[in-house]
């Protein structure tokens, strides 16, 4: 990750191999399963919630991936690489879609809805480790555990803002299932 304030210029890998192949396959796999999920929104919603985990995505490795704090580094080296890029847009908003996707199908509340967090955490948490083994993480302070705490928060956002975009659109365009 480039430090704060340099431009952001996309860098070839230092090498390419076991974490560039990881990221995809990852990638590979996602886009796979969104694709063949139905389509459950509007356009609109499905942009607006991977522009926020694109946004969300870029803040947490700001907060937590940089100078002063500077817990763990994506990829070979500390600079913005293509695949950094790649993970950003191709890999993160599609597991969140996912995610969404079964959460809106099920229509989880209570206790189910937050049991669903929890799980998709630890799925996610267990994904991060694999990342890990094949080097798209390099740990420097940061504890695999405390993954599953930012992903329930990421999820939980998630949920709150879907919600809110949906209440949002049923208001503007009155044409969207208003049982939420």
């Amino acid at each position: 990750m480039e430090k704060a304030g340099k431009p952001m210029i996309l860098a070839a890998p230092a090498n390419f191999d076991s974490n560039e192949w990881f990221i995809i396959g990852a990638v590979v796999v996602v886009l796979t399963i969104s694709w063949l999920l139905p389509r459950r929104w509007l356009p609109v919603q499905t942009i607006f919630l991977v522009l926020f985990n694109l946004y969300l995505g870029k803040v947490g490795d700001y907060l937590l991936a940089i100078p002063p704090v500077d817990l763990y580094d994506a990829n070979d080296t500390e600079k913005y690489e293509i695949f950094d890029f790649v993970l950003y847009v191709a890999a993160y908003p599609p597991v969140v879609y996912i995610m969404l996707n079964f959460y809106d199908k099920w229509r989880l509340k209570g206790a189910r809805r937050v049991l669903y967090i929890c799980f998709f955490a630890l799925l996610t948490m267990g994904l991060e480790w694999l990342a890990h083994l094949a080097g798209v993480f390099t740990y420097r302070g940061w504890h695999i555990g405390y993954s599953f705490f930012v992903y329930c928060v990421v999820y939980t956002l998630n949920v709150f803002v879907f919600h809110w975009v949906r209440r949002t659109i049923i208001r503007e365009k009155g044409n969207i299932d208003s049982q939420w």
